[in-house]
């Protein structure tokens, strides 16, 4: 009795992975009803950012739409909710200090501010999961 070798069709097929190729040669079927097996946004987001910096940025999304709010309904004009955001995304965000002056420059000041606070969160986190080497080895 023969064995029957089901592979899928040359269209749906790509090359095999670096780490796969020293087990065997050829390719590896696709997966996905449109031959692109790339995960989500989000999923590609988390990986490369990091669940800590991602938490971050939702943090600072979250104080700034409160302090919009919370500037928008003040009728007494005295409303100091713009300085939260601007703490929260502290040193990058102090980059308003040399910007002109328009309310677009203030936004992107914090974009900027929280841009570099969660790379450096993400930086710090995947050092501290590398670990330290063994001293013995």
């Amino acid at each position: 009795m023969s064995k029957r070798i089901i592979s899928a069709p040359p269209a749906r097929t790509r090359p095999a992975p670096v780490s796969d190729r020293s087990t065997h040669s050829g390719s590896v079927p696709v997966t996905g009803t449109d031959g692109d097996s790339r995960p989500s946004l989000p999923r590609r987001l988390r990986d490369r950012v990091g669940l800590v910096a991602l938490a971050y940025l939702g943090l600072c999304a979250a104080v700034l739409v409160w302090a919009v709010v919370a500037s928008v309904t003040d009728d007494s004009g005295e409303a100091m909710a713009l300085v939260f955001p601007l703490l929260v995304t502290a040193p990058g965000s102090l980059v308003v200090l040399v910007l002109p002056e328009h309310g677009s420059m203030f936004f992107a000041s914090l974009v900027i501010g929280a841009a570099v606070n969660a790379a450096i969160i993400s930086w710090c986190t995947s050092v501290l999961r590398r670990g330290r080497p063994d001293p013995e080895s």
